[in-house]
């Protein structure tokens, strides 16, 4: 098993080995930039697939509802 303790994956920081799951899949506990923790399966992180608590897509849909709003004015 490779250890991806103190990595960073996008926004997330890896703390420490949560579990090993059903399915022999690692599962971090990882911290946000935004300081929300999340567990991820390792290789979803290592994929890119998850790179934040879910903050990052809240923020562009944030940033595209204001872009929308402006062109609509």
């Amino acid at each position: 098993m490779r250890s991806l303790h103190k990595q960073t994956f996008g926004r997330l920081t890896v703390l420490e080995l949560a579990e090993v799951n059903e399915h022999r899949h690692s599962v971090w506990l990882c911290v946000c930039r935004c300081g929300a923790q999340v567990e991820v399966l390792q290789p979803n992180l290592i994929s890119g697939n998850t790179q934040s608590c879910g903050c990052r897509q809240a923020e562009k849909a944030e940033a595209r509802g204001l872009s929308q709003r402006r062109k609509a004015a």
